[in-house]
């Protein structure tokens, strides 16, 4: 008897500590599964992490792509913009300089036109100049405009173109013959120049004649 209740003492014994060995063990299997899953998860956080990191540096270089290239636009446009401004700007110009060429041609085509009237006008006015003082001459018998006639009964006295238009009261013929240049120095053979002859006659119209002179 004593030694079965000895032999039961040392298999309840046996089987206590094989117990707690087996809960002992069940710990270990438990610690260790929880440390595979915290490594687990520390490895798919590292993982998602890095994905995210990745995921965020394409992103970004998309970005920065995207961004350059909208630059790169921005600034093609505003070149293009430049260029267009400068090409109308020199259009403008270039316009502007014909315009006022064409101003000074025609500014100076309109002044030859002008001069050439004026020429020909004083052409012209010369002209008929010549041919009253001709016409004048040869009816008062002049050889020449500051030539001197021989006058009076016996023709011993002298005169001259201008001193007859004076002494015609002629003021039309005085202005033309000063106009074409008569010596108003010359005296006649009394003496007296064309103004002491128009002083005597008191013609206001033959001496404001002589003072164009």
């Amino acid at each position: 008897l004593f030694l079965s209740l000895l032999h039961q003492l040392q298999v309840s014994h046996v089987l206590c500590i094989n117990a707690e060995y087996m809960g002992h063990l069940e710990l270990v299997k438990q610690a260790e599964e929880e440390e595979r899953k915290r490594l687990e998860d520390e490895r798919l956080a590292e993982t998602a992490a890095a994905e995210a990191r990745l995921e965020t540096e394409a992103r970004l270089k998309r970005e920065v792509a995207q961004l350059e290239q909208e630059l790169l636009q921005q600034k093609r446009l505003n070149q293009e913009q430049t260029e267009q401004a400068l090409r109308e700007q020199v259009a403008r110009q270039a316009e502007q300089a014909l315009q006022q060429r064409a101003a000074v041609e025609q500014a100076r085509r309109e002044a030859e036109a002008r001069e050439a009237a004026r020429s020909m006008a004083a052409a012209a006015a010369a002209a008929e100049d010549r041919a009253k003082l001709a016409t004048f001459l040869g009816q008062n018998n002049f050889a020449g405009l500051n030539e001197k006639r021989k006058t009076g009964a016996l023709l011993t006295k002298t005169t001259y173109a201008i001193h007859t238009a004076v002494a015609a009261g002629d003021a039309e013929a005085v202005e033309l013959l000063v106009r074409m240049k008569a010596d108003l120095s010359l005296k006649d053979g009394n003496g007296k120049t064309a103004a002491d002859l128009a002083a005597n006659k008191n013609d206001a119209k033959v001496n404001a004649a002589l003072a164009t002179g």
